[in-house]
């Protein structure tokens, strides 16, 4: 974040460490010094903190005027929340009551899988469909509850067997939003993306092999907090003035739970696979955006990634400077779905300035990507523009079959493989 860094970066538990912070992109504190800076460990329950931050020894500009001070960082410590104020603590800027959260890098902390509190099972598209209440993370504190995973929406296809999983383990489709996915009447907008029916579709004409969909609810208010790098804000012409206080900037904490905790859960419970070539992950809108960012940072997790409608108006397009300054590997294959209505199409007017604009934050994104090496000529991108469609579920649902067919075809490449066909 071009708001605060630290030095090292990551920090790392036992450790001194430098906070620097750019009041400058403070709505409340830009013209304010010295800083008060509040901070805590492990969500405000280890080493609480106050110091002050003054001018640091960088150079200066006239939007950056970063203020600095070190603190130690306990040995157990995985996280570190920041508040800051001014000297007469009158004026504060607490990322509008979600703290400022940064990762604390601790080799000898392992993450343990999450566990089941309750399972139901219904049938659903020729297979299963089992909603999934997770137990509490342990040492979880309160505040961090509401923003933590508690619901699974776990698809099992026709057939399903775990005893019977292929060498490797059955391929799994993650998926942000699980809400969204199967049910019409539990969708945000009434429509679902049909999922189910739509696997199930493509498994029994022996498109793609048996998969795993895996359905993540989102936290609610947090959504944004949890599939966002960075809070949203307004957008150009502040077309999304809903979004002006809404928090952002955990995306790395989610995807690391996913990753090191609902993973292994979905392979011991499931029959999941944890090999790359087997694992895919997709969302919409700001799910959409984390879709991206997991094309980007996990690459060497998962294989296929399905942005459908990015949200890149989000900090008005500052994750595609993120995505051009990205020089590590990029997601075996991406697929990025966009309608000509992203804005108009589910509202009572029509704002083609906007529809136009989001349309090129898409195309951006496509181009950044042939640039880093991820051609569409070369099986590895696709993008689909789709006339006259909005951004709802109905949409991606469309194009649903298509985007699955291109990202997991090397999924039925891999079941021949594993059962000894050449």
């Amino acid at each position: 974040d071009d708001m605060i860094f630290t030095l090292p970066n990551p920090i790392v538990a036992g450790e001194p460490c430098a906070i620097y912070m750019n009041p400058k992109r403070s709505s409340v504190l830009m013209n304010v010094e010295p800083i008060t800076c509040f901070g805590g460990f492990n969500g405000w329950t280890n080493g609480n903190f106050e110091i002050v931050l003054r001018s640091a020894p960088l150079q200066q500009y006239d939007v950056v005027r970063w203020m600095t001070n070190k603190i130690n960082v306990p040995k157990d410590a995985y996280d570190l929340h920041l508040s800051f104020a001014d000297e007469h603590k009158l004026m504060h800027d607490n990322n509008n009551t979600d703290d400022y959260i940064l990762k604390v890098q601790n080799p000898e902390q392992k993450r343990v899988a999450r566990t089941i509190s309750e399972i139901e099972e219904q049938d659903h598209a020729g297979g299963k469909l089992e909603i999934v209440r997770l137990a509490s993370r342990p040492g979880s504190t309160k505040k961090a509850k509401w923003k933590e995973e508690r619901m699974l929406r776990v698809w099992t296809p026709p057939g399903y067997q775990k005893d019977n999983a292929p060498e490797g383990g059955y391929p799994v489709l993650v998926m942000n939003d699980g809400k969204n996915l199967y049910e019409d009447w539990l969708a945000h907008q009434g429509v679902s993306w049909n999922i189910g029916y739509c696997a199930a579709d493509l498994i029994g004409n022996g498109i793609l092999p048996p998969f795993i969909v895996v359905g993540i609810d989102s936290p609610g208010p947090f959504r944004s907090q949890c599939y966002l790098p960075f809070p949203p804000g307004c957008g150009a012409h502040d077309h999304r003035p809903d979004a002006a206080r809404w928090p952002g900037g955990d995306v790395e904490s989610y995807m690391e739970r996913i990753v090191g905790e609902v993973l292994p859960l979905i392979q011991s419970h499931w029959g999941g696979s944890m090999q790359r070539e087997k694992l895919a992950l997709g969302g919409a809108s700001f799910g959409g955006v984390c879709s991206l960012y997991t094309a980007m940072k996990y690459p060497d997790t998962f294989s296929a990634i399905l942005a459908e409608s990015p949200s890149l108006w989000s900090g008005e397009g500052r994750f595609l400077e993120d995505m051009q300054k990205h020089k590590g590997e990029w997601a075996e294959k991406i697929f990025i779905g966009s309608g000509t209505r992203e804005y108009s199409g589910t509202r009572d007017h029509e704002w083609q300035e906007i529809d136009d604009l989001l349309l090129h934050y898409n195309q951006e994104a496509v181009r950044i990507l042939e640039e880093k090496g991820v051609h569409q000529d070369e099986g590895r991108l696709a993008f689909q523009i789709e006339e006259g469609a909005g951004h709802i579920e109905s949409a991606w649902g469309h194009r649903l079959r298509g985007s699955l067919q291109f990202l997991l075809s090397h999924w039925n490449d891999n079941n021949h493989q594993s059962n000894g066909e050449q």
